[in-house]
């Protein structure tokens, strides 16, 4: 079990492949932090209209924020996102500079949920027609009010994005699903 706040980091990182296999933790946050972290998540969940930064294609995402691996939260948002991502490159050698966690909330009424996707860096797909991923990807729930599970299946996202409708066809032979519990 995960405690928030509670991992460390080795100061001498070994070779050590990391684990990329689907993970569930249960009451990893301390109840008392849920309701402080559930305003925090109204206050950074922002829709936001953008532009790429070459060609100037508008579109509109959920506003994201970054938090680097060798810096101090500013926020109890910052510490989750920064404690997860320790977790998960403990005894992992990575560059620190331009490593960390990209993290954003999703405030989600109960009778809606968010549609089938995969996490990406969505301004390199309209710039570029490229799908990159997170290496490592959590979801964090702090209700379990509701909602469609997370459906996390063995098949990877294409690199191209005009092959991504061929991508979400086909036979399921497995899956994880994670329901929303706090």
């Amino acid at each position: 079990r995960i405690r928030v706040g509670s991992t460390t980091g080795g100061t001498s990182p070994r070779d050590v492949a990391p684990d990329y296999s689907t993970r569930v933790w249960r009451s990893v946050l301390p109840a008392a932090a849920i309701p402080r972290l559930a305003e925090d998540c109204a206050s950074a969940y922002l829709k936001v209209k953008t532009t790429t930064r070459n060609r100037g294609i508008e579109y509109e995402t959920n506003a994201t924020y970054w938090i680097g691996a060798s810096r101090a939260p500013r926020t109890a948002l910052e510490a989750v996102a920064l404690d997860i991502f320790r977790h998960h490159s403990r005894g992992v050698r990575f560059d620190a500079s331009s490593s960390g966690a990209e993290w954003w909330t999703q405030v989600v009424d109960e009778e809606l949920d968010i549609p089938f996707h995969w996490d990406r860096d969505y301004e390199l797909q309209k710039e570029e027609g490229v799908c990159l991923h997170p290496h490592v990807a959590s979801v964090t729930y702090l209700t379990g009010l509701g909602g469609a599970p997370t459906l996390v299946l063995p098949v990877a996202s294409p690199v191209l994005a005009a092959d991504l409708p061929a991508a979400c066809a086909g036979r399921i032979r497995s899956a994880s699903a994670c329901h929303p519990a706090a």
